[in-house]
């Protein structure tokens, strides 16, 4: 199944969490990075996510999760200065 195909389903498929315990999107836009969290917490009620980046793409993602974490680094500061705290 392809993210393109999960993200425009309304619901999870119900293998997926069962199969899935994690994922890593890579290489995907930052609205996409945002989707993917908000999919995961609105289908799974148990869930918590936690979602970590390190650049100005992965902030949507990082304020969509119940965690986030923001490292500054090699990308710029960008991600650490949208958040409370960072590392």
């Amino acid at each position: 199944m392809s993210l393109t195909q999960v993200l425009t389903t309304p619901s999870l498929p119900p293998s997926l969490p069962q199969i899935c315990k994690s994922v890593v999107a890579c290489r995907v836009s930052p609205d996409q990075k945002r989707s993917i969290v908000n999919l995961v917490k609105n289908n799974e009620p148990n869930c918590r996510a936690l979602s970590i980046g390190d650049g100005a793409n992965d902030v949507p993602m990082i304020q969509e999760a119940h965690i986030g974490v923001g490292i500054a680094g090699m990308e710029g500061m960008q991600v650490g200065l949208s958040f409370f705290s960072s590392f």
